[in-house]
């Protein structure tokens, strides 16, 4: 196959390219080597002409644009447009879950400062009831040491046959 004037001008400006970049302080990588085979391989394999409004790939076009161009031509344009479609498609449906999230978010945030102070006054409600519950514990503990002291006797005889040993439920 013969190439055309406009391929051998892409392949000479990249290899220009090429030439400058080994000259410079940053080398090229592997992708920028890969990728200009794969732009000289694609065109030399004789591809539709570039879609510039011209028609011409001179020396001074760039060959990102070239690329571009190029791989605009590779997807058939009845496939392109049924993307388009998906992608608007995908777009709309993406904004109706936005909307109904966003809805979702305001019925929960009022929701939960609704719930919240309820659940403030049950947590105050436990709250000052266990301080209640160790108070009484606290008595208790206070009375059976009073008794052990009064009644030494007795409580140990007390001890003796009761079932949980002498532990209260608050005992610590």
């Amino acid at each position: 196959m013969s190439a055309s004037p406009a391929t051998c001008s892409l392949v000479l400006v990249c290899k220009q390219r090429h030439v400058s970049a080994e000259s410079s302080p940053l080398s090229k990588t592997a992708f920028d080597v890969e990728l200009e085979d794969w732009i000289a391989h694609r065109l030399m394999d004789d591809q539709p002409p570039d879609p510039d409004p011209t028609g011409e790939i001179t020396e001074t076009t760039e060959p990102a644009h070239v690329l571009a161009a190029r791989l605009a031509t590779v997807v058939p344009g009845e496939t392109m447009a049924g993307l388009l479609a998906l992608q608007d498609e995908s777009l709309a449906t993406l904004a109706a879950t936005d909307a109904e999230l966003r809805a979702f978010n305001t019925f929960s945030a009022a929701r939960f400062d609704g719930t919240a102070a309820r659940v403030e006054t049950h947590v105050a409600m436990l709250r000052t009831l266990k301080a209640d519950l160790d108070n009484v514990f606290k008595r208790v503990r206070a009375l059976k040491t009073k008794v052990a002291k009064k009644y030494p006797t007795q409580y140990a005889e007390y001890m003796r046959h009761n079932v949980n040993g002498g532990n209260d439920e608050g005992d610590e």
